[in-house]
């Protein structure tokens, strides 16, 4: 009878837990008609060689809406000089003239993107700034501005680093030149640089087209936040293999963007219309991909909760963040008692003699302790399958523990 009570008690626990996962999980998304959506327009790699269709459909929409937009631009490039050897040359006139207007009223912000965008590195993580040495660093990115502010007539202070990446060095660099603003993406080096506001890219186009597809999605505070990163080539009229859009496509998810009521910002508009791009915000937002890494993909196949992946593709408040770590919390609290649960089977079953016991939980409660420190003092990442080992351990102890307080209630010795 007693044993019955205790199973019931436990299947409501876990009930209650996975009620619990369903209400805050839903807490996350609301009507996107019943708030203020803002769609952060990053355009990388504006250079002397980029693509004059893509930017002029990029500049045609900027016309018809009246919305504006970032422009990465890259300020030098290596070309043939007039000896025949590859000389460092700045941008064209003609890409200055193209877009100089614009600059002017608003509809364009500028984000110098590197110096020549060309990679010092020999390996798969390409960077112009990350592991350059700061003096460097800074030339590179004054000689950048320098030539930006005069040719735009204009104060830069955002800056996009090539490939997203970059340093300590580079951000007192950018300290140094007066700039505020860095937008790479959330993969980054834990830095306290509190003076600048970060605004990672979250999203791609093929994100976005996705997301349109949904009523609910983010919101706090009816408030949503989204900062698309965009390349001529993304485009299939720039590379037919590996582009994602093309144009025709491009205007109808602009026009349908439009209708809905989203504003299309710039990196400096969006600083100064919404309060979440401190730093706080930033770590907040990195701990979130690590957070949503560790629920498995068979759940985001599940119907009712295929929106974690367009999670990723959001920049979250802290609230917003603090829900995920609740479900998180909530999801390993549910694996450790569904693992007690099996190992609490398989002791009962074999009848495990009292004497092993002890010995059992020593072994358990030590490996326990060995992992945390070996997690807590080697510098290791503690991803999914680090925490399901912690939680198949601790699930083994905690039955273990149980299986002894049953042998003792029931009075007798296993054999």
């Amino acid at each position: 009878m007693r044993q019955s009570i205790i199973k019931s008690r436990r299947l409501l626990i876990i009930l209650i837990i996975i009620g619990l996962f369903v209400l805050v999980f839903f807490s996350l998304f609301k009507d996107r008609n019943a708030s203020e959506v803002f769609l952060v327009f990053r355009y990388d790699d504006y250079s002397s060689e980029s693509s004059l269709l893509i930017e002029r459909e990029i500049l045609d929409m900027l016309d018809r809406y009246e919305m504006s937009c970032s422009f990465g631009i890259i300020p030098y490039s290596i070309e043939p000089g007039n000896s025949g050897e590859k000389e460092i040359f700045p941008i064209k006139n003609s890409k200055i003239t193209l877009i100089k207007e614009y600059v002017r009223e608003g509809s364009i912000n500028i984000g110098i993107h590197g110096f020549l965008h060309i990679t010092t590195n020999n390996t798969e993580s390409k960077t112009e700034f990350a592991g350059v040495p700061y003096k460097e660093q800074f030339d590179k990115i004054r000689a950048s501005k320098n030539l930006l502010d005069s040719l735009f007539e204009t104060k830069i202070i955002s800056f996009i680093p090539p490939w997203n990446s970059y340093d300590e060095h580079t951000l007192n660099a950018l300290k140094t030149l007066s700039f505020l603003n860095v937008s790479a993406d959330n993969g980054q080096g834990d830095y306290n640089e509190r003076q600048f506001n970060f605004i990672p890219f979250t999203a791609y186009f093929s994100d976005i087209k996705k997301i349109l597809e949904y009523r609910k999605i983010p919101i706090h505070n009816n408030l949503s936040v989204m900062v698309l990163m965009i390349h001529d080539y993304d485009f299939r009229e720039i590379d037919s293999t590996s582009g994602i859009i093309d144009i025709p496509e491009f205007r109808k998810v602009i026009d349908r963007i439009v209708q809905m009521g989203w504003n299309i910002v710039s990196i400096d508009q969006a600083v100064e219309m919404i309060n979440r791009f401190d730093i706080g915000h930033y770590k907040l937002n990195r701990l979130k991909l690590n957070l949503l890494n560790h629920f498995p993909g068979y759940m985001k196949n599940i119907s009712m909760f295929e929106k974690f992946d367009v999670l990723d593709d959001f920049y979250l408040s802290n609230s917003q963040v603090a829900k995920i770590l609740i479900l998180l919390l909530l999801y390993y609290l549910l694996i450790l008692i569904l693992i007690g649960e099996v190992f609490a089977f398989i002791l009962r079953k074999m009848h495990i003699n009292k004497r092993f016991i002890f010995p059992l939980i020593f072994v358990l409660c030590f490996s326990i302790v060995s992992l945390s420190f070996y997690f807590l003092y080697d510098d290791h990442s503690l991803g999914r399958h680090e925490c399901m080992g912690l939680m198949i351990i601790a699930g083994a102890m905690f039955s273990t523990i149980d299986y002894l307080s049953f042998i003792r209630r029931e009075g007798r010795k296993i054999v």
